[in-house]
């Protein structure tokens, strides 16, 4: 065949152009997930609608608690720190 010569309708077939079975591969496995993907997210949305919700009070009471245990647990944390590290530089300065 010349370089200016159209192909013929079987020479051109996805099937015989290099790669051709390999984009249309790429093609449906894109197609797939893409399904997939919008599937999810409808059955997000569908959920979500039957999430009960907390009130304002509560959502605030929540938070509020959330930042006090935080408090809580991060001075527990920072007392064991020194604790340890005092230990530690007592028994590396003492021998």
């Amino acid at each position: 065949m010349a370089a200016f010569d159209i192909p013929k309708r079987e020479e051109y077939s996805i099937r015989n152009r290099p790669g051709g079975v390999l984009i249309l591969t790429t093609l449906v496995v894109k197609h797939l997930i893409m399904d997939r993907l919008a599937q999810y997210f409808r059955a997000t949305k569908a959920e979500m609608k039957h999430v009960k919700w907390p009130s304002q009070r509560q959502g605030m009471m929540y938070t509020l608690l959330v930042i006090a245990v935080s408090a809580v647990v991060m001075i527990f944390v920072a007392a064991a720190d020194f604790v340890f590290t005092s230990g530690v530089d007592f028994i590396v300065n003492s021998f």
